[in-house]
């Protein structure tokens, strides 16, 4: 990655700090450190590679500080591999009321 290694490490290091929170997220971060970890035609990979660096790297930020039900939609659908990457494909166990009442916009 050149030039950007000190950005490679920031950010690394921010998503190692939800390391062991969700096995799911913990499965994303082997799967992106196995890519990081061939050169083997990189360029073509990449971007794949950013898009498993952005979804570990907002899995990090949810789950440490997001409430519990949006991380594990999160992870659900972005990481456990049943939604496919599609926007909006939640597993029938996620908690959408409260997810939609936290959205919910309230007048004063």
């Amino acid at each position: 990655m050149g030039g950007s290694s000190g950005t490679l490490a920031a950010v690394s290091a921010e998503i190692e700090l939800a390391r062991g929170l969700d096995g799911r997220f913990d499965d994303a971060v082997k799967r992106l450190h196995g890519e990081l970890g061939d050169p083997d035609q990189l360029p073509f990979r990449a971007r794949r590679i950013a898009g498993l660096l952005a979804l570990c790297l907002q899995g990090s930020l949810l789950l440490r500080h997001a409430p519990e039900a949006v991380a594990d939609a999160f992870c659900a659908s972005r990481l456990g591999g049943n939604g496919g990457g599609v926007l909006g494909m939640l597993p029938v166990t996620a908690a959408v009321g409260t997810i939609v009442g936290r959205a919910s916009v309230v007048p004063d």
